[in-house]
């Protein structure tokens, strides 16, 4: 499989991608900045959407009342090749991306995800395929971005409790006729 042009930086531009400069990859890795991650091989992916339905037992049975909806989480295996100075960009950018909250966009040939982030990297080489491809496993984790909203909800005063002032507690009333 032959290499795409990447730019001095080891990316495609998401313009490069979009125009179809792709040569039937549809696979990508699109960075906040514009850039794509655009690897050699997909060796696999493994979504997983869970969510709860919440339960609550009752006096005879239980009641279902809720379904929380939990981040989407993707572990995707892919390879990269070429030279060290093609693949090293590449290492040092999702190494980069796995400690920061970047929003990635992954696009694969069923569907585009979305407000994901790298959680973790980790790759290897093995001699076996040569020296100059590099695994890497990505995990990625869904971002629910939500937008904050404000109210103008007047709260109510304290109200004064305790002791008031000129009244004796009933402590120091019991110790006054005990202690004199």
């Amino acid at each position: 499989m032959s290499l795409l042009p990447l730019q001095k930086n080891g990316f495609l531009s998401s313009l490069q991608f979009q125009k179809g400069n792709n040569k039937g990859n549809n696979w990508a890795l699109v960075l906040e900045d514009g850039s794509v991650i655009n690897f050699t091989s997909i060796m696999s992916i493994d979504v997983d959407s869970t969510n709860k339905v919440i339960n609550a037992p009752t006096e005879s049975a239980f009641a279902t009342y809720n379904k929380s909806i939990g981040p989407t989480m993707i572990s995707l295996n892919a390879a990269f090749a070429g030279s060290d100075s093609e693949r090293q960009p590449i290492t040092e950018k999702l190494l980069a991306l796995s400690g920061d909250m970047s929003l990635l966009t992954l696009i694969t040939p069923e569907t585009v995800f979305k407000g994901y982030n790298i959680e973790s990297v980790s790759y290897s080489r093995k001699p076996d395929d040569g020296v100059n491809i590099i695994y890497f496993d990505i995990g990625l984790v869904e971002i629910k971005e939500v937008e904050q909203q404000y109210t103008n909800v007047k709260i109510a005063k304290k109200k004064q409790t305790g002791q008031k002032n000129g009244e004796e507690s009933a402590l120091s009333g019991i110790s006054s006729k005990i202690f004199g």
